[in-house]
């Protein structure tokens, strides 16, 4: 795994679309840190929308996306 790990802050309001900024920034991002099940769900939407195929993994039930 790289280094390259986005904390939940920097991705901005999950509600909302994703900035082309944000967007690259989730795309090249290597793993995420202090994130909610509401963040997951943005950053998969975000990456299926840019052709990515997405899984993910946790812990405990808060992983999953609701």
């Amino acid at each position: 795994m790289g280094t390259n790990i986005l904390d939940a802050s920097s991705l901005g309001d999950e509600k909302q679309q994703a900035t082309t900024a944000v967007a690259e920034a989730i795309e090249k991002a290597d793993g995420f840190a202090q994130v909610f099940p509401e963040h997951k769900f943005h950053i998969v939407a975000d990456l299926q929308q840019r052709g990515h195929i997405v899984g993910m993994t946790g812990d405990g039930v808060n992983d999953a996306p609701h």
